[in-house]
């Protein structure tokens, strides 16, 4: 059995590097690879949205993502919640929620008309 996971694991190793799908180049296409200072306001790329989470501070998704194209700050009333709104691809906006201390408690995506 461990000597056909390994056959299984070679063959697929080989397969990826003989395919151009698996190329740096190819991946890199796949997401936004710009750097964050390359990127207009609020612009962020897959792999930065995917990486914010519940639970991050508020300096922790500045300094993953930078600033937000959009920062509506907390409404007046009891229940205080700050929305910063990001663009990644062509059509998805993502908005991050933050509480009154300033811990993401939501990030929601969902594409663009």
């Amino acid at each position: 059995m461990k000597r056909a996971v390994r056959l299984l694991v070679l063959i697929l190793s080989v397969f990826c590097l003989a395919t151009p799908f698996c190329s740096s180049e190819t991946i890199s296409l796949l997401s936004d690879a710009r750097p964050k200072e390359q990127r207009n306001k609020g612009e962020i790329d897959f792999e930065v949205f995917r990486q914010i989470s519940t639970g991050m501070s508020k300096d922790e998704v500045l300094k993953l993502a930078g600033n937000p194209a959009e920062d509506n700050p907390c409404a007046a009333g009891s229940r205080c919640i700050n929305r910063w709104v990001y663009y990644y691809g062509d059509s998805w906006i993502v908005e991050v929620l933050f509480d009154k201390s300033w811990h993401v408690i939501a990030v929601n995506s969902s594409r663009s008309n």
